[in-house]
């Protein structure tokens, strides 16, 4: 795996209870694409499901892959025309 995706890993609930790691590390988990995914794929499997919470966190997901997606395609583009 990229040392990215480690990292990103390791900052997020997937590994350690947030409360337990330091104050720093929530803030981060918040702005963190893993993080949504494990609370989102969490709070679709309790019995009583969050599906609020499932659903915004599947749609950050769904905005984040489209604007990678878009940037990426951008960048390949100008790096095309550059060469």
């Amino acid at each position: 795996m990229q040392p990215v995706i480690w990292l990103l890993l390791f900052l997020s609930s997937a590994v350690m209870v947030l409360h337990l790691a330091p104050s720093w590390v929530g803030r981060v988990a918040a702005y963190n694409p893993v993080e949504w995914a494990v609370v989102a794929a969490r709070r679709a499997m309790l019995v009583h499901a969050d599906w609020s919470t499932v659903w915004t966190r599947l749609g950050l997901l769904a905005a984040a892959v489209l604007l990678m997606g878009f940037l990426a395609t951008r960048a390949f583009r100008a790096y095309r025309k550059s060469t």
